[in-house]
């Protein structure tokens, strides 16, 4: 009975390390354009690779992410407000109600945004 259950843990194991392979990309739409990304991206890096250009002061490849300057805000659909996309990670980004990739916009919001043409104040 012992070496039922090693047997069974081993193949669940092979089928677990099976599927990480095959999902090591994550699918995101960015500005409309479908990108598949490592799940190890920032927003910021994921839409640089969709050919999106995003402004940024704080953010540099080889230091923390900070996120204080607040250029790099983007939108995710179905997103209560603008996030920073050097300080969120691809994972943190949820699919849609039906499945669908996340939708990520990069062009300028409305409002108190340090990238948007229209202020409030």
């Amino acid at each position: 009975m012992g070496a039922g259950i090693h047997e069974d843990r081993q193949r669940h194991t092979t089928r677990l390390q099976a599927g990480k392979d095959l999902n090591s990309m994550t699918k995101l739409i960015v500005d409309g354009k479908e990108i598949e990304v490592p799940p190890e991206f920032t927003l910021l890096q994921a839409c640089e690779a969709a050919g999106a250009e995003i402004p940024r002061f704080c953010y540099h490849e080889r230091l923390s992410i900070a996120g204080n300057c607040r250029m790099c805000l983007v939108e995710i659909k179905g997103g209560p407000k603008p996030v920073a996309s050097c300080a969120w990670g691809v994972r943190d980004c949820r699919p849609g109600p039906k499945g669908e990739p996340p939708e990520i916009s990069t062009r300028p919001h409305s409002g108190n945004c340090p990238r948007s043409t229209s202020r409030s104040w």
